[in-house]
């Protein structure tokens, strides 16, 4: 596996890592997988892809803000992942049937806002107890 952690951001963790394949629709209405093939790395910010070649690349970089939807399809014979962009692109994903599933949740999970309120973890007894008092005066 290649090193991508030095293309990361500050506080940019890995969620997941997968071999995939871009598919296309070829001319006769088939699902081809294409050549060479990707490794999709899923960040809490991003997707990278990087392809699996001798010659090395940058990885490319979608952004969660640059994903308008995702989902889970059959391309034919193969399970994928469909990533429609909000530049309108479409891209479809090839992978493993249990890769499926994975993929899918860590890409749900990038895509959720990050949270922004951090509570204090030590709220004082009596706080608690007025606000156990206040929902018992419901009953």
């Amino acid at each position: 596996m290649v090193d991508v952690s030095q293309y990361f951001i500050e506080g940019e963790r890995r969620l997941g890592f997968y071999q995939a394949e871009l598919a296309r629709l070829n001319g006769i209405g088939h699902w081809t997988p294409t050549i060479p093939p990707l490794m999709v790395i899923v960040t809490n910010y991003r997707l990278l892809l990087y392809p699996q070649t001798r010659r090395k690349y940058t990885p490319a970089s979608i952004p969660a803000r640059y994903l308008q939807s995702v989902g889970k399809v059959e391309l034919g014979t193969f399970y994928g992942i469909r990533l429609i962009l909000r530049t309108g692109y479409q891209l479809n994903f090839v992978v493993g049937p249990k890769q499926q599933q994975e993929l899918f949740d860590d890409i749900e999970v990038m895509r959720l806002p990050p949270t922004r309120i951090r509570f204090d973890e030590t709220v004082p007894r009596q706080d608690i107890e007025r606000l156990v008092q206040y929902l018992e005066s419901f009953r």
